[in-house]
């Protein structure tokens, strides 16, 4: 499960994603606007899935049907945007899972989008896999 929450105004949203994102502006608290399969969340918010999107296709074995995207939008969560990404492993016969969970913050100033911080992360993930195809017995990108 993957769950991006941002200010309403970064919410980029399409459809009927638009009224359920003006409400939590008008009333100026927290609302869920999707939770369901990232495919179906796709079309309603391109300029916000990117990184679930990514996320689901680097997970094979779920895919964007298997994942579960959720687009919440927060009032209170100021110049940031949050995501948290949580990964269970299949239940025990006595119920105990796996679980991994964390959280990334993207500073994001009001009326702004994190592009920048994600390039420049591109960039950094560029240089790195250079300085490790330098050295011996270690896996490069070609």
């Amino acid at each position: 499960k993957i769950t991006m929450t941002k200010e309403p105004s970064h919410l980029h949203v399409e459809g009927r994603l638009i009224a359920i994102r003006d409400q939590a502006k008008e009333q100026n608290k927290k609302i869920v606007l999707y939770e369901g399969p990232v495919r179906d969340l796709c079309p309603l918010a391109p300029k916000n899935v990117n990184t679930m999107a990514t996320a689901s296709f680097a997970a094979q074995n779920l895919g964007l049907d298997q994942v579960t995207g959720c687009l919440v939008a927060d009032p209170d969560i100021g110049a940031f945007h949050e995501v948290k990404v949580e990964i269970f492993g299949p239940k025990q016969e006595d119920g105990r899972q796996f679980k991994i969970t964390t959280v990334r913050m993207n500073p994001a100033a009001l009326g702004q989008v994190t592009g920048k911080q994600t390039y420049v992360a591109f960039i950094n993930s560029i240089k790195m896999a250079g300085k490790q195809r330098e050295q011996p017995g270690m896996f490069h990108v070609v």
